[in-house]
């Protein structure tokens, strides 16, 4: 399921989240049949600033973390302040392992947002995207790398499953906040507005 919703009046914000059946025995008597809970495995949050200068989306994965004995947590929200996104957004993020994606540079010769993708991925996509814990990690968790019209290779490791590695893949594909940079004449006039306003303040 995903929800847009607005983020101020400088940016936007949407979210996307997987969910699976999930085995419960401690459910309510009084629950409506048919009624089923629903474990949350991942949610994805996006955010980018519509007065920005065209630069790659923010994305932010959360995902239950694992016990001491290595089990996965079940998250089963009966509200939506219980859910991964909601959690997420209110910086309640006990029993989450969140990462976000490795920020690129400007390209002027490729006249795009670069990362390093050692042959993973070999043409420029506002869609490349790798997935660390923190910026100054070299361990990548997860990657989308263009490889040509309409062929992306996907990459993962712990924590994340292959279902919860699909399903960034395709929330990234959805998301329409994750849309071509700004052409050049817009990051000019952009800058130029940073400016101008960095002057009168």
């Amino acid at each position: 399921r995903k929800a847009d919703r607005g983020g101020g009046r400088n940016a936007r914000k949407s979210s996307a989240s997987a969910a699976s059946k999930a085995e419960s025995n401690d459910k309510d008597d009084d629950d409506d049949e048919g009624d089923e809970l629903r474990a949350e495995t991942l949610t994805v949050l996006f955010e980018k600033s519509i007065l920005g200068s065209g630069g790659p989306t923010q994305l932010t994965a959360a995902l239950p973390a694992e016990s001491d004995e290595g089990h996965r947590h079940v998250v089963c929200p009966r509200s939506k302040e219980e859910t991964l996104g909601a959690r997420l957004e209110a910086g309640r993020r006990t029993g989450l392992v969140t990462m976000t994606n490795k920020l690129p540079t400007w390209s002027d010769q490729l006249q795009s947002y670069t990362l390093e993708y050692n042959g993973r991925a070999t043409e420029p996509s506002v869609k490349n995207i790798q997935l660390v814990e923190s910026q100054n990690s070299p361990d990548l968790k997860f990657q989308l790398g263009k490889v040509g019209a309409d062929r992306f290779n996907v990459d993962y490791k712990r924590p994340y499953s292959a279902l919860q590695a699909f399903a960034i893949a395709v929330a990234v594909f959805d998301d329409k906040l994750f849309c071509s940079p700004a052409p050049p004449l817009l990051r000019h006039a952009l800058q130029l507005r940073d400016k101008l306003f960095h002057r009168s303040s």
